[in-house]
Formats: structure tokens, C-alpha cells, sequence
């Protein structure tokens, strides 16, 4: 391979990222990559490692350790090292966040652009999108009147190493301070987008099926049938999500566990059963209601007493079949 894989990993004492990215690059080198991997972590993480980096030795990864100033949450620290990553690693790379899983190998050639990013929520014919990033250029102060709907997702970013893209990647970590120390909140794509859709950096598309996302309850099933890297959230934390990996239950769980190991060799088998719809604003808002979450829980725990609800609908829907006709020929008559 002529580019690296990179991740992000700053971490407290349970090492959850730590494990989700062991995930990531076991599944990786599993689907046949040959490259070179790095960890780009902080000199605070490191020392939390310590007594496991020969399991990162095994996956031929290797660290490096950038400084951080002291009074950065592990969360901070990890955005820092995000949007100054370019300037860390050498040659062309592919950055990758932990939250991750790959379903199949890498090409030769990601993109030939210097630098492309997939959209947010891709795939996905809803506003989730432009609603979440609309409330948190508020929060931030910054501008977001006049853009389209549509925003990039940093989970996955091609980046040649070329003069561009460090300029892009300085110009992002400085806005990324200012917004922390004017509002405190660490996102990093609100900045990221600011700077995209006021033209100051250039970013290409990335094509959809290297940053597949996977939603708390919903997916693109035509992206995902050529999916590359699942990135399924690490915050959306759901018994009930589409996506085993963001079951409570599976938090931090050791990536050698053998229901982990059956991830990575059959990525598909972590998709619970489930009802997928395409979205549109009804069904959006259906999908969040309490109602179908907890019929969809009685579905999945108690299936007698759903059987019983159905029958009870399947009856309804009958007399109503039987009763409307006669209602509308009354009405047509008058």
C-alpha cells in the first residue's frame, strides 16, 4: 500500500477507546491490509497503555506520542490531536476513527483527491444532519444561515501529504481553540464545516462506502451492501440499536472476546434483528417516539403478549375494512 491507516487514541484507566480501536485495526489487518498503521496518542494515554503495547506490536501498529497541555478532558485531547493529526504523520494516510469495523479490504487508491471526507448521515433522506449541526453552530456562535443540507462527517478522512492539506488541517485546529475557548464544546465538525462552507479549505467528497454509518436505529442499505468501514458511533449507547457493537452489554469488551472475534470475522452477524424503513420526516419522528420503542422492546421480550396486540390490530383494521366502505358509499350518496 502506498498510504498509512491512522487513529486518534487518548484514554482514561478503562481503556474503552483503546479496546474500540483494537476492534478497528484487528478487523483491518483481518480484511487483508498489508500498510502501515499508527496510534498517534498523548504523553498521558501512553503511560495507560504501557503494559499493552505489545499487543499494538502484534498488529504492527506504531505509536506516536504527541504533547498535550495539561487541563484537556480525554475527549479535548483527542479533538487537539485530530485536527493538527496532519503535521504527525508522514505520506499520504487514511485517518480512521476508533468506533469502526472493516467489512472488506482496502484499494490501492482511496481518492485522488488531496483531501475528501464523506457527507454526514450519507444516505440517509432525512434533516437529523443539518438539525444537529444547525444547534451546535448555535451553541457555537458561528454563522450557519444560507448553507444547503448538507455537512461532512470527520470519521474518516483521506489526506495526501501535501502543502493543501496541512494548510487545511492548521487552519481547522486553530478555529477548533477558538471555538473551545469562546464555548467549550470540543466538536470538532462544526469548525470543520464552518471552514468548508466559507470556502477558506477545499474537501472532496469521499465515496460513501469508506464511512458507512450506522445510526442508533437506522442505516443506508444500499451504501452498506458496498461497505468498506462501518462506523457505527460510539455514543450511541442502545440496547436496542441496529448494531451490536453499540449495545451497553459490549462496552469495553476485550476486541480477543469470541463474540468480538465473530464480529470481525463476519461483521454482518452484529446486526440485530431489526426494522429498517426509508426515512422521511414521518417515519423519522415514529422512529423516535416512545411508542415504537416500546412495542419494539415487547416485540424482541415478550412476543406472546405482542401476538396478543397484533391479533387485537388485525381485528380493528377488519371492522374498520368492512365499516369505511359503507361510511364512504353514505357520504358519495349525500
Amino acid at each position: 500500500m502506498n498510504y498509512s491507516c491512522c487513529y486518534v487514541l487518548t484514554d482514561n484507566k478503562e481503556l474503552r477507546y483503546f479496546n474500540q480501536m483494537m476492534i478497528s485495526i484487528t478487523s483491518l489487518r483481518y480484511t487483508g491490509y498489508t500498510g502501515s498503521v499508527f496510534v498517534v496518542t498523548d504523553n498521558e494515554t501512553i503511560l495507560l497503555i504501557s503494559q499493552r503495547q505489545s499487543e499494538l506490536e502484534e498488529l504492527s501498529a506504531e505509536i506516536v506520542v504527541v504533547e498535550v497541555e495539561k487541563g484537556f478532558t480525554v475527549k479535548e485531547k483527542s479533538r487537539y490531536i485530530k485536527t493538527c493529526l496532519r503535521k504527525h504523520i508522514h505520506g499520504d494516510a487514511l485517518f480512521v476513527d476508533t468506533d469502526t469495523i472493516f467489512v472488506s479490504c482496502l484499494p490501492e487508491r482511496i481518492s485522488n483527491d488531496e483531501i475528501a471526507i464523506a457527507y454526514d448521515f450519507n444516505g440517509l433522506n432525512d434533516n437529523a444532519s443539518y438539525l444537529s449541526h444547525k444547534e451546535m453552530f448555535d451553541q457555537c456562535g458561528l454563522d450557519y444561515q444560507g448553507y444547503d443540507h448538507v455537512f461532512l462527517n470527520s470519521g474518516v478522512i483521506w489526506m495526501r501529504d501535501t502543502d493543501a492539506v496541512h494548510s487545511a488541517f492548521e487552519k481547522w485546529h486553530l478555529l477548533w481553540i477558538e471555538v473551545l475557548r469562546i464555548s467549550g464544546i470540543p466538536n470538532d465538525q462544526v469548525s470543520l464545516n464552518y471552514l468548508w462552507k466559507h470556502n477558506e479549505i477545499i474537501v472532496n467528497r469521499l465515496d460513501d462506502w469508506f464511512n458507512v454509518q450506522i445510526a442508533q436505529n437506522y442505516f443506508s442499505l444500499p451504501i452498506l451492501q458496498k461497505s468498506v468501514i462501518l462506523h457505527y458511533f460510539n455514543n450511541a449507547r442502545n440496547p436496542n440499536a441496529v448494531f451490536l457493537l453499540n449495545d451497553p452489554k459490549m462496552d469495553g469488551m476485550d476486541y480477543r472476546n469470541e463474540t468480538i472475534q465473530q464480529i470481525i470475522h463476519d461483521p454482518v452477524s452484529a446486526f440485530s434483528e431489526c426494522i429498517w424503513m426509508k426515512k422521511d420526516d414521518v417515519t423519522d419522528e415514529y422512529l423516535k417516539s416512545k411508542a415504537f420503542h416500546f412495542w419494539f422492546f415487547m416485540f424482541r421480550k415478550h412476543k406472546k403478549l405482542f401476538s396478543i396486540f397484533e391479533g387485537f390490530c388485525k381485528l380493528l383494521l377488519k371492522i374498520r375494512s368492512i365499516i369505511l366502505p359503507k361510511n364512504i358509499i353514505t357520504k358519495a350518496r349525500r
